[in-house]
């Protein structure tokens, strides 16, 4: 079955085609051929398929990668476009790769048409440089819909885009993952010592006053995640966004945030620390007890419930949080030990030790589980794309 078609016409001809079928158009939006192509271009590296929600105050296209590790959600608002015009709003499925391929030595200078009628819903035209395309939308009712899950990431600070595409490629040359750790007065994106063969170490250190925007917190807060996908991001973001806010949490995905004309958000998730290889965020938990009292309280109201993972496919994408008990609990516990005369001290430090030891079981039981939710979601997304490749021949 064609995935598109392709006429060219003379003037004469499209303006009186143009008149017969403007009484049909229900969606009409006009847009520079540019800002196409680097829309499409970064949607391209997460998956080839696309749903365009196409509403009444702009555009949006969320896209999941194969393996569900990262999310891209672009915004287009809709004063980006030469003209938005629409009926109604819609969702339509479109192919990225087979419109690339048409539009790929178009004049950048140039725009780009987006024409659907009312009573066809199974293509779109692109009208550009002359060129009339007619490409085939997918059926948006077989694709996948991710949903963006909630998240507390109170680490928030913003940095230039071609400084950390600098740092990530540089840190590509040693190794596959880095971290950023905050403290209550300062910044670090390091290239993983510790698990680095030769010991060889990339780090950039900033100054609470050095950044242009940081929100911390007195506790520290780690993440871990692999540097290639957001590397090979960045290549392309680094040409379109001066700027951009990375906000992340302890064990919790990380997002990326450029804004500009348009706003692209990257939400990836992390690779899980041993903290035994980190003597600041050995004890983690324990830190609170050094924060200031109203900084305890926000962090324990803000604590992530326990999921039931037997069915949240929508939040299973990205949500590799680590749950933690109830710091609370802990400390009735501590006081009634303390109380009670006939537990010796050395009871109280072993109680510690085995409750210390049964969290990280629960939490690596977890993270198992939800691996194994993952590979079966991408299992299903292939045997779906599979059966829309059947049914198309």
């Amino acid at each position: 079955m064609a995935i598109y078609s392709y006429t060219e016409y003379t003037p004469y001809q499209k303006q009186k085609k143009e008149a017969k079928n403007n009484n049909n158009i229900e969606i009409k939006l006009k847009i520079k051929t540019k800002t196409l192509k680097d829309i499409l271009e970064i949607q391209k590296l997460t998956y080839g398929e696309i749903i365009l929600e196409i509403k009444q105050d702009g555009v949006e296209i969320k896209n999941v990668d194969p393996s569900h590790v990262y999310m891209v959600k672009q915004k287009i608002p809709n004063s980006v476009f030469e003209e938005y015009n629409i009926d109604k709003e819609i969702n339509i499925g479109l192919n990225v790769e087979k419109t690339l391929e048409l539009i790929k030595n178009s004049d950048k200078k140039g725009y780009i048409v987006i024409l659907k009628n009312s009573d066809n819903d199974k293509e779109i035209t692109l009208l550009c440089d002359g060129f009339k395309y007619n490409i085939n939308l997918l059926n948006v009712e077989d694709m996948f819909k991710p949903k963006i899950p909630q998240l507390d990431l109170p680490i928030v600070f913003s940095i230039d885009t071609k400084t950390f595409y600098n740092f990530l490629d540089k840190t590509n040359k040693i190794t596959d993952h880095c971290f950023i750790k905050s403290y209550s007065d300062k910044l670090i994106l390091n290239s993983g010592e510790v698990y680095n063969d030769d010991n060889t170490m990339i780090t950039l250190e900033y100054d609470k006053n050095d950044l242009e925007f940081f929100n911390t917190k007195n506790n520290i807060h780690k993440v871990f995640f692999s540097t290639e996908i957001i590397f090979n991001l960045m290549k392309k973001l680094k040409t379109i966004y001066e700027k951009m806010l990375i906000y992340f949490n302890t064990d919790n995905p990380i997002k990326f945030v450029f804004t500009g004309e348009y706003e692209t958000m990257i939400l990836l998730a992390p690779k899980i620390f041993d903290y035994d290889d980190d003597p600041d965020m050995k004890n983690i938990e324990n830190s609170e007890e050094d924060a200031p009292e109203e900084i305890i309280e926000n962090n324990n109201s803000n604590e992530p419930e326990k999921e039931d993972i037997s069915d949240n496919s929508d939040k299973e994408d990205f949500s590799e949080k680590t749950e933690y008990s109830d710091d609370n609990d802990i400390s009735e516990d501590k006081e009634d030990n303390i109380k009670n005369e006939d537990i010796k001290p050395e009871n109280q430090e072993i109680e510690k030790n085995d409750s210390f030891d049964k969290k990280i079981e629960l939490k690596t039981k977890i993270l198992e589980t939800k691996k194994l939710l993952l590979e079966l979601q991408f299992e299903l997304l292939e045997l779906e794309k599979k059966e829309r490749i059947e049914d198309d021949q």
